[in-house]
């Protein structure tokens, strides 16, 4: 695939995106030996599929093509991208992101979006390190793949105790999460959201047969024997 000459004819649709993915490798699946390991998802639950958002960030002018049709996607939904001062994502995995997002909105607008990456300490404590965020400053946060979304809540408040206002949107490559909103009601824009199936620990049918369960962050190596999604 071509992505620079195919995204210039147009914005993408998440068919087309599920695909793109798949292609570049980002979407696996478990392949039924137990020999194997199986994902263990954030939320809980045990699973078949993995999305890795490392196979996209890796590639430049594809995760440019993919920041910009999140941009349009946050216009469509109804964000102002005038109202917005920084984008902020975690420290790991995000912050690509966020550089690419700020540079698209800049672009459409004519004037400078400020990108930032958001540290959590080992006391918990979320900082924002060599940037200075002023009070009333609206900020977008990203993020690569939205599970739950409380990691991002979680860079809200931190951004919210200094002053500057967190905009009610989430924005990612995949929304993970199964709802089309955080917990907190700040609405979740993503180019793909699976629904993919899920089962509980005491009901895996995969763990029985041998198959180990683990967190794919961390662990990506162990599934190298898993098979592109179709």
């Amino acid at each position: 695939m071509h992505f620079e000459r195919e995204y210039t004819m147009s914005t993408h649709d998440e068919a087309y995106w599920r695909l793109v993915f798949c292609v570049a490798g980002a979407i696996s699946r478990y392949d039924g030996n137990p020999e194997h390991s199986h994902p263990w998802y954030t939320r809980g639950g045990h699973g078949r599929y993995i999305f890795n958002a490392d196979r996209i960030i890796e590639r430049s002018s594809l995760l440019d093509c993919a920041c910009a049709d999140l941009v349009e996607a946050l216009r469509r939904t109804g964000l102002d991208l005038n109202s917005v001062d920084w984008v902020i994502g975690p420290e790991k995995g995000a912050v690509k992101i966020a550089d690419g997002i700020a540079r698209h909105i800049a672009k459409i607008r004519g004037r400078e979006c400020l990108a930032a990456s958001a540290t959590r300490k080992d006391d918990g404590l979320i900082v924002f390190e060599r940037v200075v965020i002023e009070p009333e400053q609206r900020i977008l946060f990203v993020e690569d793949v939205i599970n739950t979304g409380a990691t991002l809540d979680g860079v809200a408040r931190a951004v919210e105790s200094l002053g500057a206002v967190a905009l009610p949107y989430l924005t990612a490559l995949v929304n993970r999460s199964g709802s089309a909103a955080t917990d907190s009601g700040r609405q979740i824009v993503s180019l793909f959201a699976p629904r993919w199936k899920t089962w509980k620990a005491e009901e895996c049918p995969f763990c029985p047969q041998g198959s180990k369960a683990l967190r794919p962050k961390g662990n990506w190596g162990s599934f190298k024997s898993t098979v592109l999604w179709r």
